[in-house]
């Protein structure tokens, strides 16, 4: 059960209050749209006589609608300010909308100029032809909906509930919990899925140019074959690996086209920079990546989202995934020997619709049956910067496996 605050109580038991009597009264007794609970809950005893004692069959929809109403707007303001996301991908609708539309223009490639050359000099067509830059424009508008499983309120549930605090408050307070869970459940899995899609990109693109396998990368730098086991018990692997993710996070930092599917030239900068390491892998390269510096200890992996699993606890270094917005005859993805991943949060970004109450009221059994409804947007655009670090075979072999018709 997730316990709201005493301000959030307050508010709830006021527009309660509200519903069932048509108006509150401020302390000077004017009818007016004043408090009847304080925030600090000293009265919420008075509040709840009262709701109890004004609660009929005829306002105890308007009264439990809009109990729940004010619950749906906490949760969804609270999930504002401290985000479900693990990977700090979860923005504000507002923010969201800003780049629902993305237009992005070509490069413009540089030319030997003719300012000190004795000959030569711009021609007629340089000059007076239309040399039109290329935009790309691309819309993300795709909505998943989400529902809690209904639940029922009786007006004896509620009338017996508003005459103790804290029983008000266990009440409201189940009612959040229900919601909350399915709310963040979906954030999470959205935002996972996302996660998963920009993976699938860095191989379906470019020749899997972006899915770098550390083990063949490895024996291309020093000539030594390593398996995914030896790995794991080789010191001079372990410093190279911090080499090199180090090294290709600065590369991305770079403007460059090299590391999207779509060869925009764009940079990645700390701000906007995201990545996680598999957890099986991490455990071992501690033994180098972290040294000791006077009284201060130093990880090589400093700000990276450290992760037991991916998609299946049973399998953790293994995605399968039917991608978004894939070639038309794709129809799923796998990747095994998952290891890393560095991206930019700009192409991963997933938010929120507000949280909305359908309600069917039962006259004969004097209940109502409530479920809560809400919209997570998604977006993962493939000409944005990732990479995928993967450990499966120094000799090439690919990791990943595309399921195509």
């Amino acid at each position: 059960m997730r316990i709201l605050n005493s301000a959030n109580v307050a508010s709830l038991m006021n527009i309660m209050l509200k519903n069932a009597r048509g108006t509150t009264s401020t302390d000077d007794g004017a009818e007016s749209d004043g408090l009847v609970v304080a925030e600090d809950l000293s009265n919420l005893v008075d509040g709840g006589v009262e709701l109890s004692n004004t609660l009929t069959m005829e306002n105890f929809r308007n009264v439990l609608t809009g109990m729940l109403n004010g619950v749906g707007r906490i949760l969804y303001e609270n999930a504002k300010l401290s985000s479900p996301s693990r990977f700090d991908l979860f923005v504000d609708i507002s923010e969201y909308l800003t780049i629902l539309e993305k237009v992005r223009i070509s490069a413009i490639e540089f030319e030997q100029s003719y300012m000190y050359a004795t000959s030569g000099g711009s021609s007629f067509e340089d000059m007076f032809n239309n040399h039109p830059l290329t935009f790309t424009v691309k819309v993300w508008n795709t909505i998943g909906s989400y529902r809690t499983k209904p639940f029922t309120i009786s007006m004896k549930q509620l009338a017996d509930s508003a005459r103790k605090p804290e029983e008000i408050t266990r009440l409201i307070g189940e009612i959040y919990a229900v919601v909350e869970t399915t709310y963040y459940t979906a954030i999470r899995e959205a935002e996972k899925r996302v996660v998963m899609n920009q993976a699938a990109n860095c191989c379906m693109y470019r020749n899997g140019v972006n899915c770098i396998d550390v083990l063949a990368a490895y024996k291309a730098a020093t000539g030594e074959t390593l398996t995914k086991a030896t790995m794991n018990t080789s010191d001079d692997f372990k410093r190279w690996m911090f080499g090199i993710w180090q090294h290709y996070k600065m590369l991305m930092g770079e403007a460059s086209g090299n590391f999207n599917a779509e060869q925009n030239l764009i940079n990645t900068d700390n701000e906007d920079m995201r990545s996680f390491i598999l957890e099986p892998f991490y455990t071992p390269l501690r033994t180098i990546s972290v040294y000791q510096d006077g009284a201060n200890f130093k990880d090589a992996f400093d700000g990276v989202k450290v992760i037991p699993f991916i998609q299946n606890i049973n399998e953790p270094q293994k995605i399968e995934i039917v991608p978004v917005d894939a070639p038309a005859n794709v129809n799923e993805i796998a990747i095994t020997d998952i290891i890393g991943m560095i991206w930019d949060r700009r192409g991963t970004m997933l938010t929120a619709t507000d949280i909305e109450a359908g309600s069917q009221h039962n006259d004969f059994d004097k209940w109502d049956n409530y479920v809560y409804n809400f919209g997570v947007r998604e977006m993962c655009d493939k000409g944005s910067n990732a990479i995928l670090f993967v450990a499966h075979d120094a000799n090439g072999a690919a990791a990943y496996t595309i399921d195509t018709d």
